[in-house]
């Protein structure tokens, strides 16, 4: 195999790869061994079928796509550890030649920025105070009361008085004062985040930055749509065209993906896993909870689901961490 980067702008680099024909055989070995666990032949254990039996099982075409498959994704693992490229994303694959003697093709990987981390530790961050007022417990009660029919412009006599716990004064301020620690806790660790990339030196690209800005529309998007709503009326609602809100949240945006690259750097830094076990058990819940029922076509990939969860308990680890770094 051969490999060349023949382009580098910023983050973004072209990549050539060549892989000849002895490349290709171990490939398409692996792809054989791979559907003979998968499939069942008449005749045949699993995994037993010889390569004459499988090719007329299910076809010479979906062999070979599944060893351009690995080659494709082995090739590029192997480059990426080679150069020790730190890869944020792949894109714009274009295969060139495609034949029994020879695989070749180009392909686009955007790195990560370098990031120089300040300092991350025993920062002097103040944390929120929480009080909740007498105000405060009044207007729950209040709110309770209307819930439950009981709206003070209405004539008493028309309603039945509601018998509240003897304690509600005492339980509200508990679950307020639970509300605001949530929030506070929140707070304060982008205030920890902000401090460390105040100390850092880093520089994500426009690219990033806007592809974090498509997430959040989309994000936005998908949340309209299960309240039946659209951007559109979103948009009517809030009066404002799509580019002044994207020009607003395009500061948020970036504020995140700084705060995702010292996040990424620290957790580099310090050795912070996402715990495997967590993962597995979250995963398992998760898949019960919303996809166990749905037809195979719309379920997602599992190995897809339980990286997009050890991605959410890895930065939930990394934020306790800097919690207990900054106590």
């Amino acid at each position: 195999m051969e490999h060349k980067i023949t382009a580098r702008k910023g983050e973004r680099l072209e990549l050539t790869v060549e892989l000849g024909k002895n490349d290709l055989e171990k490939y398409l070995t692996q792809a054989e061994q791979r559907l003979a666990q998968q499939v069942t032949i008449p005749g045949f254990r699993p995994g037993k079928a010889p390569a004459r039996a499988l090719h007329e099982h299910l076809g010479d075409a979906a062999i070979l796509e599944e060893a351009l498959k690995l080659a494709l994704s082995g090739s590029l693992d192997q480059i990426v550890a080679e150069e020790k490229l730190d890869v944020l994303r792949t894109a714009d694959l274009k295969i060139k030649e495609n034949t029994a003697e020879k695989l070749d093709y180009e392909v686009v990987l955007t790195v990560f920025p370098e990031v120089k981390l300040g300092q991350y530790k025993d920062l002097k961050v103040t944390r929120p105070e929480i009080t909740v007022s007498e105000q405060e417990i009044d207007e729950a009660v209040e709110y309770i009361k209307k819930a439950n029919g009981q709206n003070p412009a209405v004539d008493s006599t028309t309603t039945k008085p509601l018998n509240l716990p003897t304690d509600i004064r005492e339980k509200l301020n508990v679950a307020i004062r639970q509300d605001k620690e949530r929030e506070a806790k929140e707070k304060y660790r982008l205030l920890v985040l902000d401090q460390v990339v105040t100390n850092s030196e880093l520089a994500p690209s426009a690219e990033m930055i806007d592809s974090q800005l498509e997430a959040m529309v989309g994000e936005l998007k998908h949340s309209l749509s299960h309240q039946n709503s659209t951007l559109e009326q979103y948009l009517e609602k809030i009066k404002k065209s799509e580019k002044e809100m994207r020009n607003e949240w395009r500061q948020r945006a970036e504020r995140e993906i700084r705060h995702a690259l010292v996040m990424r750097a620290i957790a580099q830094q310090e050795n912070i896993r996402a715990d495997e076990d967590w993962v597995r058990k979250e995963s398992e819940v998760v898949w019960g909870k919303y996809f166990a029922d749905l037809p195979a076509d719309k379920q997602p990939e599992p190995a897809a689901l339980r990286s997009q969860i050890r991605e959410r308990l890895l930065s939930e680890a990394i934020l306790h961490w800097l919690e207990q770094a900054n106590n």
